[in-house]
């Protein structure tokens, strides 16, 4: 996985107000964003996908030896963070053992046709700060 000079994304937007409901601000189900995010990783940061068919699998990407839980935001987020379940992360970590991989998590913030992509070992509840390490940004066509 790359590993360029840390940027920090677009500021988030969001103010909170938004009442949940599986929507991401930009207009999709938050699946479709996750899954179109995970395409526009394989495709651009030389990873493969993990999911196949398949919708749920511990990981969504694998880039060398390292397995990658991705969690997409959009820059009209409160902020940037992960939160899995600790049953997820144990899972994870069993399966990432099992696979003798090293597993990691990705925030992938999307700001209208640009996705910045950020990296870091370990699963677990994290918030994007300079800690990271970051992939790059790279400009993509919307979804489907």
């Amino acid at each position: 996985m790359i590993d360029l000079p840390f940027q920090w994304p677009p500021h988030p937007k969001g103010d909170g107000g938004r009442a949940p409901g599986g929507w991401a601000a930009n207009g999709m189900t938050n699946t479709e964003l996750g899954d179109w995010v995970e395409e526009v990783v394989a495709e651009h940061f030389g990873c493969q996908s993990l999911l196949g068919s398949v919708r749920q699998g511990p990981f969504d990407v694998i880039c060398g030896e390292r397995v990658f839980e991705i969690k997409a935001c959009t820059v009209e987020a409160t902020e940037f963070k992960m939160k899995p379940r600790k049953e997820e992360v144990a899972r994870k970590i069993r399966a990432a053992r099992k696979a003798r991989k090293i597993a990691c998590s990705m925030i992938a913030v999307v700001d209208g046709r640009t996705v910045h992509v950020y990296w870091r070992e370990g699963i677990g509840a994290f918030r994007l700060n300079d800690q990271w390490h970051y992939a790059g940004a790279v400009k993509v066509r919307r979804a489907r």
